[in-house]
């Protein structure tokens, strides 16, 4: 028993109280919404400045950020999602979105209905804007790839307010930078 008072002691008397060391320790983690001031996001790799109006909601599988938006009882939800690759392609993602808002998938040709090529302050990218006029649901999904990924911001809700957010949803996008 002496033996072991004695080390303890010796231990704690060998360190210095000032000196402190780091160790970061590799690990997978998941990707998560870090706070840095009430405007500015970050998640994991990605930064953005967001709107204060946009109510940052918890992330879940998939999406590496979330908000949601509401104005005089209209919503929408913004979504943030990454994936490797392509993505199964603009042509399926469209059609895939196309029967999120009930509506028919539509073939290669016409897909310059709905995409328009752009760029923000930092990347290209390709919008695509989706709206069910008997609805009035509409979407707008930002799409960048960078550095073999694919990168999809995604607002869906009312027609009006996804209107109404559209310049907002740009100068959002124009914050966004990625690794």
């Amino acid at each position: 028993m002496k033996l072991i008072i004695i080390f303890l002691l010796s231990l704690l008397l060998s360190c210095e109280k000032d000196q402190s060391y780091k160790y970061v320790i590799p690990h997978e983690v998941s990707e998560t919404v870090v706070s840095l001031n009430p405007n500015q996001q970050a998640v994991k790799t990605i930064s953005f400045d967001a709107p204060t109006h946009w109510i940052s909601q918890p992330p879940s599988n998939m999406v590496l950020a979330s908000f949601s938006i509401i104005k005089q009882n209209q919503s929408a939800s913004l979504t943030i999602l990454k994936f490797p690759g392509q993505t199964g392609g603009l042509i399926q993602n469209v059609n895939r979105w196309l029967n999120q808002l009930s509506l028919y998938p539509v073939q290669l040709s016409d897909l310059n209905q709905f995409v328009t090529n752009g760029t923000t302050a930092n990347y290209k990218f390709q919008r695509v804007e989706i709206t069910n006029e008997q609805k009035q649901k509409s979407m707008i999904v930002f799409i960048i790839r960078d550095k073999n990924m694919s990168w999809f911001f995604k607002m869906v809700g009312d027609t009006n307010l996804i209107n109404n957010e559209d310049s907002t949803f740009l100068n959002f996008m124009n914050s966004v930078v990625l690794p």
